[in-house]
């Protein structure tokens, strides 16, 4: 064998891998790409029609809870998103979850119009607390920009099915 140490590894014997079924052809389905159907557009959007189509649907508004918390990228990027959702959707609220006063996000959260809600920094009790201002929030999603406070907030939000 002339092969150098470093290249023996190309010389090793390939073992072959069980003889299965051949799979078969997957089935494409055409996607029309004109005279598509008008999909049913979300209450929450804007749509050429101010009339909600139920009672239901004019007093619920969409509830978004952001858990941010550390650096000032985590923080102003979820005030940010924030304030881009309520010039969109003038009707929805939001709950900003992150660490208790003093913080940078608490302090922001106070200059601003948002509540917010103090998670503590142990991590059973930062999951029961976030667990219980989702729960009483009944956001319909929550957004994690990072820090500390995001773990707990997202673990809470898996636990109660919140995307």
């Amino acid at each position: 064998m002339v092969a150098t140490t470093h290249r023996r590894w190309l010389l090793l014997p390939v073992r072959r891998l069980p003889s299965r079924q051949p799979m078969k052809t997957p089935v494409c389905i055409p996607i029309p790409t004109r005279n598509r159907a008008r999909l049913p557009r979300c209450h929450l959007s804007r749509s050429s029609d101010p009339t909600p189509t139920s009672e239901a649907q004019a007093t619920d508004s969409l509830r978004v809870a952001f858990a941010c918390g550390g650096a000032g990228g985590h923080v102003y990027a979820a005030f940010a998103l924030a304030e881009e959702v309520q010039a969109s959707l003038p009707g929805s609220r939001s709950l900003f979850l992150g660490a208790p006063a003093p913080s940078l996000e608490s302090a922001t959260a106070a200059s601003s119009s948002y509540p917010f809600a103090p998670v503590p920094p142990c991590l059973p009790r930062a999951l029961l607390a976030a667990a219980l201002h989702l729960y009483h929030f009944r956001p319909h999603v929550l957004v994690a920009t990072g820090g500390p406070p995001a773990l707990p907030s997202c673990l809470a939000a898996l636990l109660l099915g919140l995307p």
